[in-house]
């Protein structure tokens, strides 16, 4: 679904044809209730609230900072926190093959969620999450 912003009004439109755009449009009137009020500049209080009414104003105000020094920095440690599971994961994974050819060509290894493979998979996908979040 698509929103609009009519910067005149200062209001956002819920749809994708020019019916739901344009109030004015005859038959428009109970397809336009899906409105949102953005608030205008010179309606918000001084600080914050005015300043983040200014920068939606336009899209090319919305300029933030990445801080990707940071981000870069938890990066790196998730990726050696993957790495140390992935390590063990793999280790795990040739003493099974070891004792029990063939076994890892089920998912019912993992079995038992106490189990170690299990805690070993269930840490691997929370921090692969994790990993993914930071931009």
């Amino acid at each position: 679904m698509e929103w609009s912003i009519d910067i005149e009004s200062g209001v956002a439109v819920c749809g994708d044809d020019d019916t739901l755009r344009n109030p004015s449009t005859p038959g428009s009137e109970s397809r336009y209730k899906d409105q949102l009020k953005t608030p205008r500049g010179e309606d918000c209080p001084t600080g914050y609230p005015r300043l983040a009414a200014f920068l939606e104003s336009d899209e090319n105000f919305m300029v933030y900072r990445r801080f990707g020094y940071a981000g870069s920095r938890l990066l790196l440690r998730k990726q050696t926190e993957l790495q140390r599971l992935e390590a063990a994961m793999i280790e795990m994974d040739e003493e099974d093959e070891r004792a029990s050819p063939g076994c890892l060509q089920s998912v019912d290894l993992e079995g038992d969620p106490s189990s170690p493979r299990a805690r070993i998979m269930k840490d691997l996908e929370t921090k692969y999450e994790e990993w993914g979040i930071i931009p």
